[in-house]
């Protein structure tokens, strides 16, 4: 699943980890050439907290205070930063034994306030660096279920670990203590009716275990990968998909070899549930600098994108932020597009979650 996948973690800000770079997204570098010195410094390379609340009270002194997406940045911002800064009001990383100290007392005050029927059901425990236990949370990047032996689940966390239960969640292993990701685990998949058939990818490549976790390969070695999606056809096994942020990768043989078809950050990529050879895919476009919906007839050999009523901006500060795809049996041609990112300027990261009900090829926004 995309990363950061994309999945409103702009609202659902977290503390943890030093994570909330990671999770505020800048707007377009034209919009930031347009905004106030106090905006402009903000979003600039390891800023001072401290330069950039003096400006930002300043141009209120003298401005009226117009709540916008850069205003709600700040506040968030500022807020995050708060744990990490020295003298001078600079971020710095804490140290691990700090760090486990933050996490813990946010894990504290998140059970405290915790009002819900919902529990943590795992996996709980982490790993670090020489394959000890870490400390604080393990927070979920993605998951996936044997559709033909429901109670087998993989989740890939943030740490960089592939877990595995066969009890449908309730207890939880680790499969994958001696493989290094070079990031979060952001995509599993596993085969629709071979449980020990499974795929998990991160920022080192994708990797693949054909003996249900015990043993993996790195079948597309790479670097600063950006894995958002991987998908196996529920038709054909050995026709699986690779949208990545250095393109669509594809392979026909299980994923031994793999070609590349496109290059374009690629963010998502679902079949149609009545009929396994019509493809969606949402993927960057580099010349309008929008995201695009494509679809495919012939099981992902050709692609044509689809344009009716789909979203488009021509504005100096769009931002493509990515986007994902929605189907459902209970209507194979019914296609939920979810656009994150900006259209025009002070959009608060959020574009909008388009519709189509003839299988992709014509689109709606209704709200």
């Amino acid at each position: 699943m995309m990363r950061t996948s994309l999945l409103l973690t702009f609202f659902l800000f977290c503390v943890s980890g030093i994570t909330f770079a990671q999770n505020l997204k800048k707007p377009s570098s034209h919009e930031i050439s347009l905004l106030p010195d106090w905006a402009k410094m903000m979003y600039a390379e390891n800023p001072s907290v401290f330069e950039v609340d003096a400006l930002y009270r300043s141009y209120f002194t003298e401005h009226e205070f117009v709540k916008t997406y850069h205003t709600q940045y700040y506040k968030r911002w500022r807020r995050a930063a708060m744990p990490y800064l020295n003298e001078a009001g600079y971020i710095v990383k804490p140290s691990d034994e700090t760090q486990a100290q933050i996490d813990k007392a946010y894990l504290r005050k998140q059970q405290q306030q915790k009002t819900s029927n919902w529990s943590v059901v795992g996996p709980i425990t982490n790993f670090q660096e020489g394959l000890t236990q870490g400390s604080g949370q393990t927070n979920v990047y993605s998951f996936d279920q044997c559709l033909n032996a429901p109670n087998v689940c993989y989740c890939g966390t943030e740490p960089g670990e592939v877990y595995k239960s066969i009890d449908a969640g309730a207890n939880w292993t680790c499969v994958s203590l001696n493989l290094d990701f070079g990031s979060g685990v952001t995509a599993v998949e596993v085969d629709y009716s071979n449980l020990n058939t499974i795929f998990a990818g991160g920022n080192k490549g994708i990797f693949r275990s054909l003996d249900g976790g015990s043993t993996w390969i790195n079948v597309l070695p790479n670097s600063n990968f950006g894995v958002n999606e991987i998908f196996i056809n529920p038709g054909n096994a050995n026709l699986v998909f690779a949208a990545t942020d250095k393109g669509l990768y594809k392979s026909t043989d299980g994923g031994l070899n793999w070609i590349q078809q496109y290059s374009d950050a690629s963010y998502d990529i679902k079949s149609n549930l009545g009929n396994s050879a019509i493809l969606y895919l949402v993927k960057h476009n580099a010349s309008s600098l929008n995201c695009e919906f494509l679809k495919s007839t012939d099981a992902g050999q050709t692609w044509s994108a689809q344009t009716a009523g789909w979203y488009t901006s021509t504005d100096p500060a769009r931002n493509d932020g990515g986007a994902r795809i929605a189907v459902t049996p209970a209507d194979p041609n019914r296609v939920y597009a979810y656009l994150i990112g900006e259209s025009k300027p002070d959009d608060l990261g959020y574009i909008g979650v388009y519709r189509s009900d003839d299988g992709g090829t014509t689109w709606t926004l209704p709200n």
